[in-house]
């Protein structure tokens, strides 16, 4: 990394390949494909997304634990990434959690082999195409990511600065503990031994965060809590972390989570075959509408009819847009003096306000291509 430039790591929530890809997963990944792109032209950039990291936590191991148990030896590898999704749907239709004791050995296998469920590899299979089609930042695609420290070693770190409450000698569960900062417990560990999301989080950042000048947590409302609890350890541990949220996208009046289903028509590739344009203006139109438009509070729900206004809008964008003087660093930096880092809310509405001080030329060619 350069010494004249600040260090700035991007920690975005990773999608973890159960599903399809819907606009709001599409909307995560864009958000952060622009805010790396335009930061690594005032800093050194790095990005952590490692679609393996956060598999051990109950929600992941327990889809695939459901999928050998309900669907023994099925072939998954000519599988839609909508019919995999639409397990996912189901399993989270049914009673209760499964047994801490039944995933175990699937979080031992993801832990010591990073190993992966068939249906996992087919999802990032067909990912590696739709990654391609929105001309994405490398996503490192099932490959190893930063180490991970283990469970045992994280709650010794916490427990080393006060920060955990370690009921494992008599067999009770683990607890995040700022309460002297004025935030109820959180746990950690289950009495059982299964560790949640948050350690996954945890564990992936503390190793390599007192590395950057800034971390950039990036991460949807109904992860508020525990983004504040992640943004206040790293801060124990003398990192400075600063965190944006990306709102969920509206599916027909609707703000859920895909494990609830209402997707159909919406998955990415599903909207790429419900809209004729080229590959270069449809990822453009998508960056636009989903980060201009519906980036904004209370902006409606996604419109395929929109999306399609906005391709012809990319297209005019890119027609008639000529290399101007406006030079592009000064640009970016005057746009990250309050922050250290380009705001891609804020970026996508300076390219559509026709402003001859804004470099559009040359956003479009290192931002949006």
């Amino acid at each position: 990394m350069s010494a004249a430039m600040p260090a700035i790591l991007v920690a975005p929530v990773t999608v973890s390949p159960t599903k399809p890809l819907t606009p709001t997963h599409v909307k995560h990944l864009l958000v952060t494909d622009a805010l790396c792109r335009a930061t690594a032209g005032i800093a050194d950039v790095e990005c952590v997304y490692d679609h393996l990291a956060y598999a051990p936590a109950g929600q992941t191991v327990a889809f695939w634990e459901y999928l050998d148990r309900t669907w023994p030896g099925r072939d998954f590898a000519a599988a839609t990434e909508e019919e995999i999704g639409e397990l996912y749907v189901r399993h989270h239709a049914e009673p209760g959690p499964a047994a801490d004791d039944r995933l175990a050995p699937y979080v031992e296998r993801v832990r010591a082999e990073r190993w992966l469920h068939p249906s996992a590899r087919r999802v990032l299979d067909i990912w590696r195409g739709h990654y391609g089609t929105l001309n994405l930042f490398d996503p490192r695609l099932g490959e190893q990511g930063p180490p991970v420290l283990p469970v045992p070693e994280l709650i010794e770190r916490l427990a080393a600065r006060d920060l955990a409450i370690d009921g494992r000698p008599v067999g009770g569960p683990v607890y995040l503990d700022l309460s002297a900062q004025g935030i109820p417990l959180r746990r950690l560990v289950s009495p059982a031994g299964q560790a949640n999301y948050l350690t996954c989080v945890l564990g992936q950042l503390l190793p390599i965060a007192g590395r950057y000048d800034l971390v950039v947590l990036i991460h949807d409302p109904d992860l508020r809590e525990d983004y504040v609890l992640v943004q206040r350890v790293l801060a124990a541990f003398g990192a400075q972390a600063t965190r944006i949220e990306v709102a969920r996208v509206p599916l027909d009046g609707v703000v859920a989570s895909s494990r609830r289903g209402g997707w159909a028509g919406f998955t990415l590739g599903a909207l790429r075959g419900r809209v004729d344009a080229g590959d270069h203006a449809f990822r453009l139109a998508l960056r636009l509408y989903l980060l201009a438009v519906l980036g904004r509070p209370n902006a409606g729900s996604f419109r395929v009819d929109e999306l399609r206004r906005w391709v012809g809008r990319a297209e005019r964008l890119h027609a008639g847009t000529e290399a101007g003087d406006v030079a592009l660093t000064p640009f970016l930096r005057r746009l990250a003096r309050d922050t250290r880092y380009v705001d891609p809310y804020r970026l996508t509405a300076q390219l559509l306000t026709r402003s001859g001080q804004v470099p559009v030329r040359q956003l479009l060619d290192r931002v949006y291509p």
